[in-house]
């Protein structure tokens, strides 16, 4: 098959270009690394017919609102057709925005980082819910818990899933496109409590939350 992943260069991205690689698919990578920075509309429409004769695409990276932005100009491009959208949410999604008094007792722009994180992600659920009783576009909807990725060191967490762990059960999941159509599903690590999670805010303060490298 012929698959498109944004942010392939690190995390769960990587991991899944090498794996599909080996499997013997046609895999292309979508990041800033090799001139495609998500967040510029012009190269968003790139992406969007690059990916045209696809058969599958995870919407991978986040950064910012594209990730949504992606998804909302690729879902009327592949209506009528039996192509996958991967859409890589997060578990945070099914949250309120701060799910921990101490996002509380930081600065504003702190607590807006996180409130403008599960937004952004409750806008792509906005938009796949209106796909659930259709047909098409095929979108797998995954809340996706703890994974040991640069963009989620800040949670503090004894446990997390690795990016392996992650794209083998992706890979697993695909293998279903034209037998199930898997709508939404959620996983996390083992043990994690997260009404006991910390934070490292200083992580926060040196980096953007983006996983497009």
């Amino acid at each position: 098959m012929k698959i498109g992943i944004t942010g392939h260069s690190k995390g769960i991205g990587k991991s899944l270009l090498e794996k599909l690689e080996n499997n013997g698919h046609t895999v292309k990578g979508f990041s800033r690394s090799n001139g495609y920075d998500i967040t510029d509309p012009i190269i968003q429409d790139s992406i969007i017919g690059e990916i045209v004769d696809y058969d599958i695409f995870f919407n991978n990276a986040y950064a910012g609102p594209a990730q949504t932005e992606i998804l909302a100009k690729l879902i009327p491009q592949w209506t009528d057709t039996n192509k996958l959208i991967v859409n890589l949410n997060s578990k945070v999604a099914l949250a309120p925005p701060v799910h921990s008094p101490k996002v509380l007792t930081q600065p504003a722009h702190i607590q807006n980082f996180f409130a403008d994180y599960y937004w952004d992600k409750q806008s792509q659920n906005n938009l796949i819910s209106q796909t659930l009783f259709k047909a098409s576009p095929r979108i797998m909807n995954i809340f996706c818990g703890f994974v040991d990725t640069d963009s989620a060191e800040f949670f503090i967490s004894k446990n997390k899933m690795t990016p392996d762990e992650v794209a083998d059960m992706l890979i697993d999941l695909i293998k279903y496109k034209d037998k199930i159509y898997i709508q939404q599903i959620t996983f996390d690590a083992f043990d994690v409590d997260y009404s006991k999670v910390d934070y490292d805010f200083d992580a926060i303060e040196k980096r953007g939350l983006r996983n497009d490298k």
